[in-house]
């Protein structure tokens, strides 16, 4: 059940995102845990396939990071490595494009996400 209310809330944020594409499409929230990301197309965009993994959260005096990690579904990991960078991503703490994201072609996952505490 709290993957699906996190889903949702995902689906909320896209929908509250502003129309940029670039902006939209990249977008990744964190979560109670939680994480959901967009499987970048190797052309600096993303595709509409999202997978799901888990986030550890540290904040310091100054600034929040989610870190997550993503096991990806053998039917859409990449045949090279992929890499994301800049795109919307949400701490908790608030929007921020202090983000990265690479996948292996082995099908693991980190997602970061930095904003000022």
């Amino acid at each position: 059940m709290r993957k699906i209310t996190a889903l949702l809330g995902v689906t909320a944020m896209l929908t509250i995102l502003p129309a940029t594409p670039a902006l939209a499409e990249g977008a990744i929230v964190a979560k109670d845990g939680l994480c959901f990301g967009a499987l970048p197309d190797g052309n600096g965009g993303f595709t509409d396939i999202y997978f799901e993994g888990t986030a550890t959260s540290r904040t310091n005096k100054s600034w929040t990071t989610i870190t997550c990690h993503f096991s990806l579904d053998p039917a859409i990991i990449p045949s090279g490595n992929l890499k994301a960078s800049g795109f919307v991503c949400s701490t908790g703490a608030g929007m921020t494009t202090d983000s990265r994201l690479n996948i292996s072609p082995g099908g693991r996952a980190v997602l970061t996400c930095r904003s000022p505490a």
